[in-house]
């Protein structure tokens, strides 16, 4: 999404789920934001930038939690 397009190793890790898009699209895709929001709903899995062909790197977290809740 910040790269402003599709990066080739996200196209060849999608394979054939890999999205359909036109130039338009990425014309839009491209556009300057002035703001980004993530909505995490179950922290488990993240990942960091990376100077790698992916460009990230997963990162496995588990939440820190003494008790879980539990039913009555």
């Amino acid at each position: 999404m910040m790269e402003g397009r599709y990066t080739d190793a996200f196209l060849e890790s999608a394979g054939a789920n890999a999205p359909r898009f036109t130039a338009e699209d990425l014309r839009i895709i491209a556009s300057p934001v002035d703001f980004v929001g993530l909505n995490v709903y179950l922290p488990n899995v993240y990942v960091k930038a990376a100077d790698t062909a992916k460009g990230y790197e997963a990162l496995l977290c588990r939440p820190r939690i003494r008790a879980w809740p539990r039913r009555g």
